[in-house]
């Protein structure tokens, strides 16, 4: 068996599974509690072998990096997860890139310029408040986009610029549509 450690787009069917019926709100309330440089969540493990990102039968393939940036991920997701009778809601959205997402939601570009030049020590804490800002704006956002950048420390530099680049086309798309419309509207 091989595991699915460095496939970012595990993440929105991961942030979908959050949404299910049999993870108890105090389950959730673990993961986000969770400190990802030791995860010891039950919930987080469970995911772990079920996606197959943790091999369920040999520890060949366990590490220590991979899983902590899994936690980074499952812990900044489900800070945007409502499941519970009221509330049953999560922040992925497949088709919403989350530098549109950042865009629209006021992101300041000083801000993303931090974290589009963040070293390996700093991005996946750069990457959960860039997270929390948009769940805090209750904006979704495609939680691959996250995962890339969780995951930067585990990627190859070429893949690690891709990522950025993608992050900041969006962002940059969506605050010129953003100024244009600003535009447009104060000349009609």
């Amino acid at each position: 068996e091989t595991p699915n450690r460095y496939d970012p787009a595990l993440a929105g069917p991961l942030a979908d599974r959050l949404l299910h019926r049999d993870i108890s709100p105090g389950d959730l309330a673990g993961l986000r509690r969770m400190n990802p440089q030791s995860p010891a969540s039950q919930l987080f493990w469970n995911l772990m072998f079920r996606y197959r990102i943790t091999a369920r039968d040999s520890a060949a393939h366990d590490s220590a990096e991979v899983e902590q940036a899994w936690a980074h991920l499952l812990a900044a997701v489900a800070q945007g997860t409502r499941a519970g009778q009221e509330e049953h809601t999560g922040p992925h959205d497949p088709a919403r890139p989350m530098g549109a997402a950042l865009g629209a939601a006021g992101y300041h570009q000083a801000r993303l310029d931090t974290l589009l030049n963040a070293d390996e020590t700093q991005v996946q804490r750069l990457a959960a408040q860039a997270a929390q800002f948009l769940h805090s704006r209750g904006e979704k956002y495609n939680c691959n986009d996250l995962a890339r950048l969780m995951l930067t420390p585990l990627r190859s530099q070429p893949q690690r610029d891709a990522d950025r680049t993608y992050l900041a086309r969006h962002y940059h798309r969506e605050v010129y549509r953003q100024s244009q419309a600003e535009t447009g509207a104060g000349q009609s």
